[in-house]
């Protein structure tokens, strides 16, 4: 009895010691990851677009395929008040000037303001827009990273072309606010034109995933 309750000691002992080895493993290979991070995505869809494309096709793994180390925070349906909540979970070990983050956010906000209407009345994005410059802001205060604002591309079908106004004047007032404030901009609305660029009417296909993760690859 004595002899079994003793083995059963050993083998408790044993179990603890395992899980303790299993979990500092854990957060050395998590901090190791966090250190190769050099590119972290922020914003919605645009970056979020796992659900669109082929497995394997996405704007993430276009990026990993280019040997670049990112960390996604983006989430699809994000909007601009969503924003500052990501950041939150950015490690503090990634900010410095060899972290560039990508911000796409915008896009799922003038959906929402504008879905069932037949008048477009581009004003009535101002509010969010202010939110907006002023989570840019806070982020642009609060860590000291590289900073890359991206804009709004233009769906060519027919469903989103009654858009194309409020895209043309939130690029114009982000553009204006970004030079004003130094921030550089990834200009995505010249780069996905046309319908093959596009999945789900919307959303980056696999060409357009590509030609993204590229134009991200080839800023240094």
């Amino acid at each position: 009895m004595v002899l079994k309750n003793y083995y059963g000691y050993i083998c408790l002992i044993l179990l603890f010691i395992f899980i303790a080895l299993y979990q500092k493993k854990l957060r050395v290979v998590e901090s190791f990851t966090n250190k190769n991070i050099k590119i972290v995505l922020a914003g919605d869809s645009i970056f979020d677009n796992h659900e669109y494309v082929i497995q394997g096709e996405s704007v993430e793994q276009n990026l990993i395929n280019n040997r670049q180390d990112v960390l996604l925070l983006a989430k699809d349906d994000s909007v601009v008040s969503d924003l500052l909540h990501q950041l939150e979970k950015m490690p503090s070990n990634l900010n410095n000037l060899s972290t560039r983050l990508f911000i796409s956010v915008g896009g799922n906000d003038i959906i929402n303001t504008y879905r069932d209407k037949n008048f477009i009345d581009e004003k009535e994005m101002n509010s969010v827009l202010e939110q907006y410059k002023n989570s840019i802001l806070s982020i642009k205060n609060k860590f000291n990273i590289r900073l890359y604002l991206t804009n709004i591309y233009y769906p060519p079908t027919d469903k989103y072309i009654k858009l194309h106004k409020v895209i043309h004047y939130w690029n114009n007032e982000q553009k204006i606010f970004a030079k004003k404030h130094n921030i550089p901009l990834f200009d995505i609305g010249t780069l996905l034109t046309d319908i093959i660029h596009f999945s789900n009417d919307i959303e980056p296909s696999e060409i357009g995933s590509k030609l993204i993760a590229d134009a991200i690859t080839n800023i240094q």
